[in-house]
């Protein structure tokens, strides 16, 4: 199950899909508020959002999953993880944070860092990191509804307070992306290792912070080695 970074939809994973073997299906999360669910209003909060996800592993609790979030997904993954693994799902046999760094004060602070992001701000932050994405500004019919789905997850973000307990006690694979602007270092993602039980498996990628774009193949092939332990 693959959740996507902020603002972002199950496409972010397509050329993933591609480049797994035939008997492992890729279930990519499409979070409300966003293309074919726009109608449906954004999840604001990490907990809501690992709560509804969490309702959807149990669904599938006869098939082993593996659960993978890049960037702002990789947080929800970590909290989903969670919840299925107090509720003793024996589905879910693995965790994979991708280009998810988690900086040292996360852990330390005491309040939400809840701030009121305004519509230029949203649409400076998509141009520097979704060019992708960044043309649909030019456009008014899309620009409101893709500047309302990043807001809502860059709020639930801040909003967020990790907690040490209870720890992730399924396997954890930290994917690291070499030229990734956001997180220069292997010391960006090391606070990982105080909310697991487990030594975490680091992997490295060559490429930029948008991993399952760059190099899908190379993910995929992470992920394949993951099912087979």
């Amino acid at each position: 199950m693959a959740l996507p970074p902020v603002g972002a939809s199950a496409y972010w994973f397509r050329g993933v899909s591609r480049h797994l073997p035939s008997d492992v299906e890729l279930l990519a999360v499409h979070p409300p508020g966003r293309l074919t669910r726009v109608r449906e209003e954004s999840l604001s909060s990490v907990h809501e959002y690992a709560q509804k996800l969490a309702g959807v592993l149990d669904e599938r609790d006869s098939v082993p999953t593996i659960l993978i979030g890049h960037s702002y997904g990789g947080i929800v993954a970590l909290e989903t993880s969670r919840l299925v693994q107090n509720e003793r799902r024996p589905n879910l046999i693995g965790l994979v944070l991708c280009a998810t760094p988690l900086p040292a004060d996360w852990l330390t602070k005491t309040q939400p860092r809840h701030r009121e992001y305004q519509d230029e701000e949203i649409s400076d932050i998509i141009r520097r990191h979704d060019p992708s994405s960044a043309a649909s500004l030019e456009d008014s019919r899309f620009r409101e509804l893709l500047v309302d789905s990043w807001r809502a997850d860059l709020q639930a973000l801040n909003d967020w307070q990790p907690e040490v307990e209870p720890k992730v006690t399924i396997p954890v694979t930290i994917i690291r992306p070499l030229k990734d602007p956001l997180a220069t270092s292997l010391s960006d993602y090391v606070s990982w290792e105080a909310l697991v039980s487990q030594p975490i498996q680091y992997e490295e990628v060559a490429c930029g912070h948008n991993i399952p774009i760059d190099a899908p193949q190379e993910l995929a092939r992470l992920l394949n080695n993951q099912l087979l332990g």
